[in-house]
């Protein structure tokens, strides 16, 4: 699960939406041996039970959309993601901090929840520091728009604000100036903005810190190389 927080400014409002990715079932690791190198490949469920070796991108589901009036301080925010999160497992916490200081920042963490800071940008190159990004605005929006073309974002209709915030993203349209070279950062051009960005910042972060394990490669001295290759004999580790 994935909380995502698009803090707002002054009169601005804060969005809270919750994200959950569903894959294949992983169910432990194949040791796969080289003459150079051991691979521990992960191993997944399928749909008819079989175990394989690969899984198919994860669908993203949204669920759970909450706004918190305008004024709402920074402390009272950070007390109601620690209670959304008190009710998931492994949740991550996905923090646009866009305009936002330092010290509110620090307010979110120190929970149980890994925190990815993002900043939105009007560049064109992605900067990661420790657990902070910086991210161009139009890599975040348009990661939210291919999600929901290409159906791997589902929404909910039930859902409070789910009809506004399919529109808002459905539309969004990013401020250009073409006497730049890069997009003129206009962080919240329209009044639900929030909402699309908190959405975006959290299918942002969920793609590359969704928990799905990939192969580990470790290499070998040259004094263990030897001829032979197996592609398994050693058993499934961890598999069930």
């Amino acid at each position: 699960m994935t909380i995502a927080v698009d803090l707002g400014m002054g009169p601005e409002v804060t969005a809270i939406v919750v994200i959950e990715g569903k894959s294949w079932p992983y169910v432990g690791m194949r040791r796969i041996e080289s003459s150079r190198s051991t691979t521990w490949q992960p191993v997944f469920r399928a749909p008819d039970g079989t175990k394989v070796d690969h899984c198919p991108p994860p669908v993203f589901h949204l669920r759970h959309v909450e706004r918190l009036p305008v004024g709402t301080p920074y402390p009272r925010i950070a007390e109601r993601v620690r209670e959304i999160g008190n009710g998931l497992v492994r949740a991550t916490l996905a923090l646009d901090a866009t305009g936002v200081g330092k010290a509110a920042v620090e307010l979110f963490r120190g929970t149980e929840m890994g925190t990815w800071v993002v900043t939105i940008t009007a560049g064109e190159e992605v900067i990661r520091e420790g657990f902070s990004y910086r991210v161009p605005k139009r890599d975040v929006i348009s990661t939210a728009q291919v999600h929901l073309q290409s159906g791997r974002l589902k929404i909910a209709r039930e859902l409070p604000e789910a009809q506004l915030l399919l529109r808002e993203l459905q539309g969004f349209r990013m401020t250009v100036d073409l006497r730049k070279t890069n997009e003129a950062l206009a962080w919240r051009e329209r009044a639900n903005d929030d909402l699309v960005l908190a959405l975006a910042v959290g299918l942002w972060i969920a793609e590359r810190h969704d928990g799905i394990p990939g192969p580990i490669v470790s290499g070998k001295s040259e004094l263990d190389w030897g001829d032979a290759a197996t592609d398994g004999s050693h058993g499934w580790p961890g598999v069930g």
